[in-house]
């Protein structure tokens, strides 16, 4: 019977039923628990039932009525369909005509009435009603709760995130019930049918119902996300111990009991849905149960749902909806697009589940695109498939002939779309901020997000293609009004032509060039005056012409929301700016011209918010809206007076109105006070850059082409880019370089530098001779190379390498290249010493790409080398070169080798396995360099080597000076590095000199012709002047390696040098710079010899020794007689100056800093490296006399009856004291004898020779950690060189300190100073001197020296090693030195600093108070702030106090000096000239000045105008800078607490003492008070509170004063006319 049944009979009986069983209210008291759930389930398999017809009605007419594409063709004028093979059935109606339908409206589906049976509204509007009430229902609390009665439990079961938008009464924490879901897909499968609206079915409160279910299930899809591969069966949870309950009755009524009976007969009859029903049942016997949804069918029920949601729009009577269903409908379906598109995320792995998930998405976004994008917009939105969503070109969507709308339909048509439009960006702007909890977690938030975001830019894509095409049809529409209203002669019949005189030609013109009018012609500028009616004699095309260009209304609310996505909260996260930035560059892609640049004017202002996470946004998506191609487009367009962008200008860069306003606004961030958004800056400006340069070399566009954009040729673009670019570079390297320089935020400083390079690379390749590479730019980041920061020294060290090789192209060496290289070889090569390690990795990468590689590579012919002179191999050798020049500069003796060893080193040790390798083709490199750069061939045989004449005609060529000077300082390098293999037997470098030369197979005779060929050319006349010095550092290279090589030089070469090096060293033609290496060579040498013939080393080493040093004494005789008489003699003075260094250096021989004093004596402890060690040959006591006979001033005349004396020659009265020292180091008792000799020369009062003055400072600290018992009395001597020189304060107000040379001003002693600082400071840190006396105080008083070295030097010193070493140096020594500067010595704290630790030894004073009196207060103040700028917080407090209770608190008292100076009047201070009375008052000017300087401050270092987003930004993501921000607000409350109880009570009674004497401190002490006043007026007005007669005097002083001092300004600044 049920077979044969009508369904739509069926469906009006089935309504007819739910309509009777259930009551208006949906409360009915009188019935019990069980009927209660009986009627429920009844009312769920009624409806179950009815959607299942409606289902099945609906497939049917699916598979018998297909669309083919005849119908398509025919009806050209509607679009496709909603779903494939649906089909349009005609009606009279005309509103139901194809030309009124709305696109994509089902032609398969029946009316709704039909489908129901045929029932009248008022039933339909009923079964509305009902549907509303079954969809809200949901399971009772009660079920839910556990078996026990635990309330932590029971909250835990009833628990709603708190995030849920659910509502907050107790119905919404209930879960969603069988009935609840059934309901809602029957009233959504109703709705959207046809004539649903008109049937009464589309009801507000329904809707909401409907967006109230998918958001609570939202909520209940979070933690029941399906996983794994999907199952056909029901998936149940294990069932919950309920809370027994009993019912009140068991009777049902008949009725409900032949429902059940049905259900059970009839429960397989349900066709397609029958497998899904299934799932909404629980296999229980309780009936509470019977309505509970497992979790699989929540899911499922959830997606079916939302599929058939998302085709509600496809109905025409959907445009009649009011704006609330709307509403609420958008709502739905926007939670329902986040669900399904988080749900997605998550069953990947489950295939069926993935495809209901992914049908769903689909038609939701189908449904979006209909509700908010015109009709002929969306036309081709659906594919062939309701599941497929494609957009096709507009230009090809079929359009409607007849789509001709009155002006009022129009304008509701739009209203409603903007309404829609409004409601969908309401729906989306959380989930594009990730602030709704979806399932799946973040990943769901983010699948979420990307749907949301690709629908958005798909529907900006329709409204711009539209907007052209308009422009288009409106371009040609206008050119043919034009073209018409040209051609026209006459009237149109039936009309009369307008007259004006604005169409009556000017007297004198031709009437007919009218005719002759191209279209653009006829422009007029637009008019200033809104008139009501418009002109007649306007024509259409000048009217529609001189409408200005608006904004889309979608494009307009999208910009909106866009707005408030760019200044929401939580951008201070990267993650959150980069989905804002994705967001943001995805529109801006996809926008006109117009909406384009009303959004870039909105980024631009951003840069301007006080909000430093707003800047920091806008900084951000400038730097990617610069590196597209549209942006540059649209800039050409602006330049060509096509567009006029409008973007707003950074006011604080001073551009050419040419620039770019966003490549200004980047540039202008760099002075940003956020150190986030500065370093934002520099990143995006270097990225900027980097893809300029890319575009430069490549000629490609940057991003993806805009379609809406017209295209110019393809370098077009990146031409304009690199040409801006290139204006701006100057001042963008101005910028970069200042920021990087002085930047305090190590992250600003590493981006400024990265932005930096890639601006100097870029100009470097576009020649821009504007932007070069300067001397500045170099010695900043030879600075940089030395910063705190670890980055930034990596930062640097990279830009210098790449600066280098950027030179390898170049066509000539130049100046610029020659600094870059040195630059590099004495700052980024002495990173291999580094203390990090990663800095010691980058600066082994860059020596091996930059040296060590380009030298084993090569394996050019020597003639071939000299042809391109910028070569990578030239570079590497010239590099070495430096380092070999560097040595001979002060202060860089040993920096530059040994850190070139300790870089072989790491090499060999990295090399692991191949150092082997390493070292025997490095040897081979060296060996062909060094041979090629002395003029010999070894082409022909590798263990021959001869004279090549080509080469040795220009040895001292521009090429081949620098490889031989690069080539023996690398093998000096390398052999120092190798030898540790040979002493060390377990040596890390796994490889020997010995088995790196037997590897390498070099000729064995090369070490001897090397060392013949220089001995040659130093002897050589023709050496040219300027090529001598190198020539020497090679020399003494050679001599270096055959000291470590002679072992392997053959016995007969052995000899030949041995004699020649002796020979050399008789005839006094070894200058100083080579006579320590030779020495060791000679030793070496001697060794070679003696193992060959088996005699004693030391024997053979004392002979020669003894014999050189009786040839010297005898040349000493007589060089000095001759001296004598020939005063002033060069060639006699270099002679000597010669003996004595030889002197010294014989003496040295057998000498080890780590032999005992005493225990040396001719002891053999020879050892590989040092053969002669022990050996002591001691010089005669005539030698001894004679070198201290040119010690003094004067010099006596020899073979003269009177005693004449000559002046001593300066350099030889340093050679004599640094040979004194070497013999004084052999000798303990003649140290005893000399030390008063060096001291006396440091003797501030000495009119000593800086030069020689530096030597003897020098030997007292060699003869200081040799014999520290015997040197330490003589440490006031060496403390006062400290100020070596200084008789005379400088005049006050010179600016410039800087003495680079020996100068008049300094007197040279500046040398003195800066080895005083560094040898006092190291001796300080080993421990072999203390702090004692007025030592500290010499060495700060150095910090406010006259030349700017020594006071850099010594501000490094102090606040470095010396601090690091003693934490509380400065803090435990600032009072004193107060008194100390000023000379206060009276005041019993100057006594006690004098006498601190000098108990049993000799004082160190500061007699020459250079810094006392008002001549010194500014270096005094300099001094102070240095250590007040290196304390802790902690350090400053106790500071603080001291000052008030040592100096202020004693100026209270009545005795000492402080007192006494403030009870003095102004008269009796006028007849007292005491230096005492002097002293003591500004003692208390200093600690007046000191309390008021902002760098005693606790606290914040920052700007008190610091953002307080700042800290957020900087310090949320380190734990540790937040502990230091509490930390540093904890002090300053302590010092602001301090400050009123301590500081206010000692600053008042002394203002009563100094009022009482009108002293003139109480000026400053005024200063002072109004400083707190100022600072702190809440905090002393509430300290003061109990004493308002006090209170208001400070106060009234405090204004009174401060007026005063205003007065005073002004009446200084006017200066009357004459």
């Amino acid at each position: 019977m049920m077979d044969e049944e009508n369904p739509t009979t069926r469906a009006a009986e089935l309504v007819h039923e739910l309509l009777s069983i259930t009551p208006a209210n949906d409360i009915d008291e009188s019935t019990t628990l069980t009927d209660d759930l009986h009627t429920r389930g009844y009312q769920r398999k009624l409806c179950e039932e009815l959607l299942d017809i409606l289902t099945a009605e609906r497939g049917t007419q699916h598979q018998h009525n297909p669309t083919t594409r005849d119908d398509e063709e025919l009806h050209a004028d509607s679009p496709s369909n909603a779903s494939a093979g649906e089909s349009f059935i005609r009606t009279s109606i005309s509103e139901y005509n194809n030309t009124n339908r709305t696109p994509n409206a089902p032609y398969n589906e029946t009316n709704i009435r039909e489908a129901l049976g045929g029932l009248s509204s008022s039933t339909t509007s009923q079964l509305a009603s009902v549907l509303t009430t079954l969809l809200t229902h949901r399971v009772n609390a009660e079920y839910l709760l556990p078996g026990t009665q635990d309330a932590a439990a029971n909250s835990e079961a009833l628990a709603v995130p708190d995030d849920a938008n659910d509502g907050s009464s107790a119905k919404s924490a209930m879960t969603i019930s069988s009935l609840g879901m059934t309901a809602a897909r029957l009233y959504v499968e109703l709705i959207g049918r046809k004539g649903a609206w008109g049937a009464g079915m589309v009801d507000v409160g329904g809707i909401s119902a409907i967006s109230a279910l998918v958001r609570r299930w939202c909520v209940e899809c979070r933690g029941r996300e399906p996983a794994g591969k999907s199952s056909t069966g029901n998936k149940t949870s294990a069932p919950v111990k309920k809370r027994s309950k009993s019912t009140k009755g068991t009777r049902r009524s008949v009725r409900i009991s032949s429902a059940v009976s049905f259900m059970d007969e009839d429960g397989s009859q349900d066709g397609s849905m029958n497998d899904f029903n299934a799932t909404f049942f629980v296999e229980d016997d309780s009936l509470e149960q019977s309505d509970k949804l497992t979790e699989h069918a929540l899911i499922l029920g959830g997606l079916h749902l939302a599929h058939r949601l998302g085709s509600v729009p496809l109905q025409m009577e959907y445009k009649n909806w009011s704006s609330e269903a709307i509403e609420s409908y958008l709502d739905a379906v926007c939670t329902a697009l986040g669900t399904t598109s988080a749900l997605l995320a998550g069953c990947k792995n489950n295939g069926e589940l993935a495809v209901l998930c992914q049908n769903a998405v689909t038609s939701l976004e189908r449904a979006l695109c209909i509700s908010i994008l015109p009709s002929k917009t969306w036309g081709d939105f659906v594919g062939d498939s309701p599941d497929q969503v494609v957009v096709a070109p507009l230009s090809k969507r079929s359009r409607s002939k007849k789509d001709t709308k009155s002006p009022k339909e129009e304008m509701a048509i739009k209203k409603r779309l903007k309404e829609s439009a409004i409601y969908v960006l309401r729906g989306f702007l959380p989930i594009f901020s990730l602030k709704v909890e979806l399932p799946n977690g973040q990943t769901g938030k983010l699948a979420a997000y990307e749907t949301a975001t690709s629908l958005l830019v798909r529907i900006i894509s329709c409204v711009s293609e539209e907007i052209q095409l308009n422009a288009n049809n409106q371009r040609g529409k206008l050119i043919r009004l034009s073209n018409a209203c040209r051609d026209s002669q006459t009237p149109k019949r039936g009309l009369r032509k307008s007259i004006s005189f604005a169409h009556t030609p000017a007297p004198g013109t031709n009437k007919s060039k009218s005719h002759e009018l191209t279209p653009m012609d006829t422009l007029q500028p637009p008019s200033l005056k809104k008139s009501i009616t418009p002109r007649r004699t306007r024509s259409a095309a000048n009217a529609a012409l001189n409408e200005g260009p608006t904004i889309h209304p979608l494009n307009s609310l999208v910009m909106g929301m866009l707005h408030k996505l760019f200044t929401s909260k939580g951008l201070e996260r990267a993650d959150a700016r980069a989905r804002v930035t994705s967001i943001g560059m995805s529109c801006l892609t996809n926008f006109p011209s117009l909406e384009r640049a009303k959004l870039l004017n909105f980024i631009g202002e951003m840069c301007h918010s006080k909000v430093s996470s707003h800047r920091l946004l806008a900084i951000e998506m400038i730097g990617e809206v610069i590196c597209t191609e549209w942006y540059w487009v649209d800039y050409c367009k602006m330049k060509n007076g096509m567009i006029t962008p409008d973007v707003a200008l950074d006011k604080s860069i001073n551009s050419e109105e040419s620039s770019p306003a966003l490549l200004a606004a980047l540039h202008g961030r760099l002075t940003d006070k956020s150190p986030m958004v500065r370093m934002r800056a520099a990143v995006s400006l270097g990225e900027v850059i980097r893809k300029a340069s890319a575009a430069r070399e490549e000629r490609n566009r940057l991003v993806v082409n805009v379609e809406n954009t017209p295209q110019p040729n393809e370098s077009a673009s990146s031409v304009a880019f690199i040409e801006e670019l290139c204006k701006m570079g100057t001042s963008l390297v101005d910028s970069l370089r200042k920021r990087a320089s002085t930047d305090d935020k190590a992250t600003v400083r590493k981006a400024s530098i990265v932005a930096w390079l890639e601006m100097l690379s870029l100009a470097h390749r576009e020649r821009n001779e504007n932007c070069v590479v300067s001397g500045l730019d170099i010695s900043t980041l030879c600075a940089l190379c030395n910063d705190s920061s670890v980055a930034t020294r990596k930062a640097a060290a990279e830009a210098l390498t790449n600066l280098v090789q950027a030179n390898y192209n170049s066509e000539e060496y130049t100046a610029q290249g020659s600094a870059l290289e040195m630059a590099w070889a004495h700052t980024v090569l002495p990173l291999v010493r580094d203390v990090e390690l990663t800095c010691v990795t980058k600066s082994l990468e860059f020596f091996t790409s930059l040296v060590i590689e380009p030298i084993i590579e090569n394996d050019n012919d020597p003639e071939d080398m000299l042809e391109n002179s910028n070569s990578r191999h030239l570079v590497a050798w010239r590099i070495l070169s430096k380092i070999s020049l560097g040595s001979q500069e002060a202060g860089g003796s040993r920096n530059g080798t040994i850190s070139l060893q300790t870089a072989l080193q790491k090499l060999f040790i990295n090399a692991g396995k191949d150092c082997k390798l390493l070292a025997k083709n490095l040897l081979k490199a060296v060996y062909e360099a060094g041979s090629f750069s002395l003029g010999f061939d070894r082409r022909h045989s590798d263990s021959f080597v001869s004279h090549h004449s080509k080469l040795h005609c220009d040895l001292f060529g521009s090429t081949i000076q620098p490889i031989r000077a690069g080539a023996w300082c690398l093998l000096d390098a390398l052999t120092s590095c190798l030898m540790s293999g040979d002493s060390d037997k377990q040596s890390i470098t796994h490889v020997s000199l010995g088995q790196a030369v037997r590897a390498s197979s070099i000729d064995a005779s090369f070490l001897a012709l090397s060392l013949n060929k220089f001995r040659a050319l130093i002897n050589s006349d023709n050496v040219p002047c300027g090529k001598r010095a190198s020539l020497v550092m090679a020399s003494r290279d050679c001599l270096r390696v055959m000291a470590k090589m002679a072992s392997f030089v053959p016995i007969d070469d052995a000899t030949g040098c041995f004699s020649d090096l002796l020979n050399d060293f008789k005839s006094f033609r070894v200058t100083v710079d080579l006579i320590p290496s030779a020495v060791s060579a000679l030793v070496a040498l001697c060794k070679r010899l003696c193992a060959d013939s088996g005699m004693d080393v030391f024997r053979e080493c004392e002979q020669w020794i003894t014999k050189l040093l009786s040839l010297c004494e005898h040349a000493i005789e007589s060089s000095f007689s001759l001296l004598a008489r020939q005063h002033g003699s060069r060639e006699v003075e270099e002679k000597l100056t010669r003996i004595l260094f030889l002197v010294g250096e014989l003496t040295m021989v057998g000498f080890s800093s780590e032999d005992a004093p005493g225990k040396g004596a001719k002891q053999n402890l020879a050892s590989e490296r040092e053969p002669v060690r022990g050996l002591i040959v001691r010089p005669s006591s005539q030698l001894l006399q004679s070198i201290k006979l040119m010690l003094p001033n004067f010099m006596p005349m020899p073979e003269s009856s009177e005693d004449a004396m000559v002046p001593t020659p300066t350099s030889i009265r340093a050679h004599a004291f640094v040979t004194l020292g070497k013999l004084c180091l052999r000798d303990e008792t003649l140290a005893k004898e000399c030390l008063n000799i060096l001291a006396r020369e440091l003797h501030q009062n000495s009119p000593s020779d800086p030069a020689v003055q530096t030597n003897a400072l020098m030997v007292m600290g060699d003869l200081c950690v040799r014999y520290t018992n015997l040197v330490d009395k003589y440490l006031p001597f060496m403390a006062a060189c400290l100020q070596a020189g200084e008789v005379k304060y400088p005049e006050v107000g010179s600016e410039s300190r800087l003495s680079i040379t020996f100068n008049d001003k300094t007197g040279g002693y500046s040398l003195v100073k800066k080895n005083a600082i560094l040898l006092l400071s190291s001796l300080v840190l080993q421990d072999y001197i203390k702090w004692r006396g007025l030592f500290v105080f010499r060495f700060l008083a150095a910090v406010a020296d006259e030349d700017d070295e020594v006071s850099c030097l010594a501000r490094t010193a102090i606040r470095g090693p010396l601090l690091e070493k003693q934490r509380n140096l400065l803090s435990s020594s600032f009072v004193e030195s107060v008194f100390v500067f000023n000379s206060c010595k009276a005041h019993p704290i100057y006594a006690t600093a004098a006498s601190n630790g000098g108990a049993g030894y000799v004082e160190i004073d500061f007699e020459r108070g250079l810094l006392e009196g008002s001549e010194g207060y500014h270096r005094r103040h300099e001094v102070y702030q240095m250590m007040l700028d290196n304390m802790s917080d902690e350090q400053k407090l106790k500071v603080t106090t001291d000052i008030v209770k040592r100096i202020l608190g004693g100026a209270i008292e009545t005795s000492g000096d402080l007192g006494i100076v403030c009870r003095l009047s102004p008269q009796a201070r006028a007849k007292i000239s005491d230096s005492r009375v002097d002293s003591a008052t500004h003692v208390l000017r200093d600690a007046f000045a000191i309390l008021s300087s902002p760098h005693i401050k606790v606290g914040r270092r920052v700007s008190e105008e610091t953002d307080p987003d700042d800290e957020f930004v900087e310090g949320n993501n380190a734990k540790a800078d937040q502990r230091n921000f509490n930390k540093e607000r904890l002090l300053s409350k302590i010092s602001r607490k301090h400050l009123m109880e301590i500081v206010i009570p000692v600053l008042c009674n002394l203002k009563s003492v100094l009022e009482a004497s009108r002293s003139p401190l109480l000026k400053d002490l005024m200063q002072y008070l109004g400083y707190i006043f100022r600072s702190f007026k809440h905090e002393v007005a509430e300290h003061l509170a109990n004493d308002p007669t006090l209170l208001q005097e400070l106060e009234y002083d405090t204004r009174k004063f401060e007026k005063k001092q205003r007065e005073s300004i002004l009446n200084a600044e006017i200066v009357p006319d004459a």
